[in-house]
């Protein structure tokens, strides 16, 4: 028995050693592990290969990644088993998701660091051989083209289709896609779209826009009133009168292209896209955040923004769905007292906040001005130039009268229009706030309980109640219009 038990703990320790240099990758009796069709050697104990004993022939099992061979002798089942070999990308060997191999790691020669054919390659053989296919003027593997050559911004570079450009046969014929007559250009109705070789320009936005013709031309607003008023003069510095409680008509210097009033704060646009707020801030209504921007509207305690890229921001008080606006790209932008409007680079209207009786769901369709007061919102018809109102219809200033009209602005119970006949100012809602002035006018404004606009001589005039001076703009002053 004790001589059994010698016997067996010695061909233990031999199959052990055996195991260990399987598991080390060393040639046991010309075979290698993983290789399939070859002699398993000895094979004394499954100890280390993890098979099972005994005095028999016993074919190796297939793993997923490598091959067992056949082993004779007192030894183990099965050395590949369920893990088999794993690959080695640069050993020479194609295996496992390897699409080649060239016994190397090095980028760009074909086959890349991941063992993986590179685009315009063709790769065969252990170790793999590489060839490049690109200029050959097939499409071969991955190639989107191939138009026989390397020359850059031909529409076909790296055999790969360039954005603009349209290829086809073999070898590759590539044209230039005329964005510009084919309607997909994405410019602003205002721009004009100029083709150029694999793209196109919009140009810029007219005089009276601020923004890019890509994303969209924001109109200029050169007056606003709330229950101050301020205006764009003509040497373009800002002109404020009226109610000054929190500073909100003390404008800062400098030359500004917009203006915008909420209740107690004012924001407007300088020169390159700065936007500075001012008067109360308690709710971080006039604290702008960091950016360049092509449009502003100046709520109740909250503000919300166009940036250059035609994306909105908000800030100040309000529930995260007031300071939250919608995504996409926009070009005008109107505040009410706790809700907001903007129409989209495709002229439809998107309105967020507090829905006070509608004001927040606009009606379908297209449109070309808006303008929020209080609690309701008027906007210009792209298609005829008429007045579509919605929201609170307080002394009826949702109510518009018909006809066509250039220009709108919303009131708190009085909105009005200027008329595309005649640019005569004509006004709907409370009486005492509705009475237009006669005249030739370019721009209007209508605040809580009084409104301003700019005649076609560049002079302003104001009406409704006078409280703190509102309705009194700086004599002889000239302001800017387009």
């Amino acid at each position: 028995m004790r001589l059994s038990r010698l016997i067996w703990a010695t061909l233990g320790v031999f199959g052990l050693t055996l195991g260990c240099r399987s598991v080390l990758g060393i040639e046991d009796y010309g075979v290698r592990p993983g290789d399939g069709g070859g002699s398993a050697g000895s094979g004394m104990s499954a100890t280390m290969a993890g098979g099972t004993k005994g005095n028999e022939t016993t074919a190796g099992g297939t793993g997923t990644a490598g091959r067992g061979g056949t082993e004779t002798g007192i030894g183990a089942e099965g050395g590949g088993g369920d893990t088999g070999v794993v690959a080695e990308c640069g050993d020479g060997r194609r295996e496992g998701d390897e699409t080649c191999d060239d016994a190397n790691t090095d980028p760009d020669d074909g086959c890349g660091p991941e063992c993986v054919v590179e685009d315009g390659w063709f790769c065969s053989g252990m170790p793999s051989t590489c060839a490049n296919t690109c200029g050959n003027g097939a499409l071969d593997g991955a190639e989107e083209c191939d138009d026989e050559n390397s020359t850059p911004l031909d529409g076909c570079e790296a055999c790969t289709i360039q954005p603009g450009f349209t290829c086809q046969g073999t070898p590759s014929v590539c044209r230039d896609v005329d964005e510009c007559a084919a309607d997909t250009d994405g410019c602003d109705a205002l721009t004009t779209c100029v083709n150029t070789k694999g793209g196109f320009d919009c140009g810029p936005c007219p005089d009276a826009y601020l923004g890019k013709g890509q994303t969209g031309c924001v109109a200029k607003v050169p007056i606003d009133v709330s229950l101050h008023s301020c205006a764009i003069q003509s040497d373009t510095a800002v002109a404020c009168w009226g109610s000054n409680v929190y500073g909100q008509a003390t404008p800062p210097p400098g030359t500004f292209e917009t203006i915008s009033t909420g209740t107690h704060h004012t924001c407007g646009i300088k020169l390159g896209g700065v936007l500075l707020c001012w008067g109360e801030d308690g709710s971080g209504q006039s604290t702008v955040p960091p950016g360049t921007y092509s449009g502003v509207a100046a709520g109740s305690q909250h503000t919300c923004a166009i940036r250059t890229d035609g994306t909105l921001v908000c800030w100040g008080i309000g529930h995260d769905y007031l300071r939250e606006p919608p995504a996409g790209t926009f070009k005008a932008i109107t505040s009410g007292n706790d809700f907001s409007c903007a129409l989209r680079t495709d002229d439809t209207v998107a309105c967020w906040g507090t829905d006070g009786q509608g004001s927040t769901l606009p009606p379908a369709g297209t449109f070309r001005a808006l303008s929020a007061r209080n609690g309701h919102v008027c906007g210009l018809r792209l298609a005829d130039d008429t007045v579509e109102c919605w929201g609170q219809n307080v002394s009826g200033a949702a109510t518009a009268p018909s006809g066509g009209f250039k220009a709108i602005a919303s009131g708190s119970g009085h909105s009005c229009g200027i008329s595309v006949t005649d640019d005569s100012l004509i006004c709907w809602g409370f009486e005492d706030w509705s009475q237009a002035p006669t005249g030739a006018f370019r721009h209007v404004a209508a605040g809580f309980y009084h409104s301003c606009a700019i005649r076609a001589d560049q002079t302003a005039t104001c009406w409704g109640e006078d409280e703190e001076g509102n309705t009194t703009p700086p004599p002889g002053t000239l302001f800017y219009t387009w």
